[in-house]
């Protein structure tokens, strides 16, 4: 088996270089488009003794795609590609739109809390109450964490600046990560 790369400006002269150099028999591996034009892989295997019947002729003139059947399957795979787009598009505005709910969620039981609206008795989402006091506690624990470094590297000299800068920005970052992860909306952050 012979292989070859063909590479030129145009899907037409690249095929017109592989039908020459290979001739009819010519098998084209695969075709993409490149910085300054087309490449395709094509490959000749030679058959000792194989005789040249009907079907043979037909095999080897489908494997090798014409311009309008190459220009057609570009097109149905970019087809494919937009809708695949367009699906991950709707899934993360799926995601955004829960996500700005479940943040206004928070954000009205905060509000409610704070306002002082909700009584000693017992209501249906107290399991919702218990686990958002459980990330408020791990939030005030993570700031005390913070605040108790910062303490900490300003007491240091003066030299040791710029890895006290890169502490505290990789804690102010797992921060804003544990945040993300909990869906805590901008508001929210900026008061904590």
């Amino acid at each position: 088996m012979k292989v070859k790369r063909f590479f030129s400006e145009s899907m037409q002269d690249v095929l017109r270089m592989v039908r020459e150099d290979f001739g009819p028999d010519a098998v084209i591996l695969s075709n993409s488009k490149v910085d300054g034009g087309v490449e395709i892989v094509a490959a000749l295997d030679y058959e000792e003794g194989a005789d040249e019947s009907a079907t043979s002729l037909e095999l080897k003139s489908a494997s090798q795609p014409s311009p309008s059947q190459i220009a057609r399957m570009h097109a149905e795979k970019h087809l494919q590609l937009q809708k695949e787009m367009e699906r991950a598009k709707r899934k993360i505005e799926q995601v955004r739109s829960q996500r700005a709910a479940d943040g206004a969620k928070l954000q009205a039981r905060q509000t409610e809390l704070s306002e002082g609206r909700r009584s000693g008795a017992k209501l249906a989402g107290d399991a919702d109450w218990d686990e958002l006091s459980d990330m408020k506690a791990e939030i005030l624990e993570l700031k005390g964490l913070i605040t108790e470094q910062v303490r900490k590297h300003e007491t240091v000299d003066t030299s040791g600046a710029a890895q006290r800068a890169s502490q505290h920005s990789l804690v102010q970052q797992q921060l804003e990560n544990m945040l993300d992860s909990l869906c805590v909306a901008k508001e929210i952050r900026q008061s904590l």
